[in-house]
């Protein structure tokens, strides 16, 4: 086994430390970002990129100025793009004023007071919309010399949809970010994702590794289009070290006119791409990967992946890439494709198919840092529901059209929980390990672990079921009026 193992998420701190800064579309109030009541009405005025074209899309000169390791909560909405953007000249002129280090969390109701309190991204969805016209997010430093200074990069909780160009969701050049909870979709260019002189630096708090971990990259186009010499590719690395875990691809597609062929991945000068507990399959890859002619140093590796066309790990397509062992190559079993929803089935072969130990150890390293995100999936359901970890962005997580058959079953008023108005608070004699909360589409509302706690839901029906051991041991609806 060689995936990498290392420790990166001890920056998903609860983030209720130091400044915060708030963005909804449109803006509140006076707008300069200091509360949800006065937000700004776009990240870009939070960014403050030195010698930037004002009137580019892609940021202003940023009139509101946080300070490294502030964090930026983006409410649900759509927004223009982000670039964060390093000088030449930055070590002489700009070493105390450039905003480096900042942390820029969407999927927030534009309510809350801690990132803790976001229950749902997926949910309440921050649009990173490219219109067709530019990337998505593009972080730069225009020197390798001065990566090392820009530190702790958090981008999490976004869609990046309608990327245009190369790196048309993601342009990463010079730096070490984590990507995480991220769905890229709809972006049209080669590479959708490009990784360039990232990750080998091993002066910053990541350790020279680059993580995108919990997203879906599903429905893009590959198009050349003149962007660049190198053939077709889903996601390049150039110089650059990045690991994918519990990441789903699926249903990306390219222009068949290409030239060159159509590569999942595409490696050159020295890079390494490590894939963990993820699903790549339903794309229209030629071919998984390509590495570059001249210099063979590049590696690509798959552990506890469902690799389409790759024989899985006991007959491994050596052309794929690398077996780091467990691999399989079955149909994933998506639940809902159609309205971009790959959750899996109890019968899929991803199910309780992942390893633990890996998980734990590059994403729980620092466990009291990390609070509500380690524990939750894509969808903020239980991520490791019954014990194995599942391949994929997605756990399995019984469905309330499963059991509402069986609610009928606990209809006894008031014996599970009292309700005040709009506030439910739960009976702590119910022995459980987690509850949930679906509202009438099915739509999770509400998960929890703790014992003692109330919700406070609007005026509606709700069904609610608690879990021990694996086992179901209470429905109830509810009706709040």
């Amino acid at each position: 086994m060689r995936i990498i193992i290392f420790m990166l998420l001890f920056v998903f701190a609860n983030s209720c430390f130091g400044k915060i800064w708030y963005v909804k579309e449109g803006g509140a109030g006076v707008k300069d970002g200091s509360s949800w009541s006065n937000a700004a009405e776009d990240i870009s005025d939070l960014l403050q990129n030195p010698y930037i074209n004002p009137t580019t899309v892609w940021s202003s000169q940023g009139r509101l100025k946080p300070s490294p390791d502030d964090t930026i909560f983006v409410a649900c909405g759509v927004y223009s793009p982000i670039k964060i953007w390093c000088p030449d000249d930055y070590v002489v002129n700009y070493r105390t004023s450039y905003r480096g280090r900042i942390h820029i969390y969407g999927g927030f109701k534009g309510n809350e007071s801690c990132l803790s309190d976001r229950q749902s991204w997926s949910d309440y969805p921050s649009i990173l919309d490219g219109h067709n016209h530019y990337y998505c997010i593009w972080i730069e430093n225009q020197t390798l010399s001065h990566r090392q200074d820009n530190k702790d990069i958090v981008i999490d909780g976004f869609t990046l949809q309608n990327g245009y160009g190369e790196g048309a969701a993601i342009r990463l050049v010079h730096n070490n970010v984590l990507f995480s909870n991220l769905r890229i979709i709809n972006n049209i260019g080669s590479p959708i994702l490009l990784f360039e002189n990232s990750g080998n630096d091993f002066y910053d708090r990541y350790n020279g590794e680059i993580l995108l971990y919990n997203s879906v990259i599903s429905r893009n186009k590959i198009v050349n289009d003149g962007f660049n010499t190198i053939p077709e590719n889903l996601i390049s690395l150039s110089s650059s070290k990045v690991n994918f875990v519990n990441t789903t691809i699926v249903e990306n597609s390219h222009n068949t006119t290409g030239y060159t062929g159509y590569f999942g991945f595409y490696l050159y000068n020295h890079s390494h791409l490590s894939v963990l507990n993820s699903i790549i399959y339903n794309n229209t890859f030629d071919r998984m990967a390509s590495f570059d002619f001249f210099n063979n140093q590049n590696l690509l590796e798959f552990a506890y992946c469902d690799v389409q066309n790759s024989g899985g790990s006991s007959n491994w397509n050596l052309s794929v890439a690398i077996d780091s062992g467990f691999n399989i190559d079955k149909i994933p079993l998506f639940i809902d494709t159609h309205n971009l929803e790959y959750g899996i089935s109890k019968s899929s072969p991803c199910y309780n198919a992942g390893n633990n130990f890996l998980y734990y150890s590059l994403l729980q390293g620092f466990q009291t840092s990390l609070n509500f995100f380690c524990n939750f999936d894509f969808d903020a359901n239980n991520r490791i529901y019954d014990g194995i970890i599942d391949i994929g962005a997605y756990e399995f997580f019984p469905s309330i059209n499963s059991v509402q058959s069986n609610l009928n079953s606990f209809d006894e008023e008031g014996k599970y929980f009292i309700q005040n108005e709009d506030v439910i608070s739960i009976d702590d004699g119910i022995d459980y390990d987690i509850i949930k909360v679906f509202d009438v589409s099915g739509r999770c509302i509400y998960s929890n672990t703790n014992r003692i706690f109330q919700i406070k839901i609007p005026t509606g029906c709700y069904f609610l079921y608690m879990i021990k051991d694996n086992q179901i041991v209470c429905f109830k609806k509810i009706l709040i009026n």
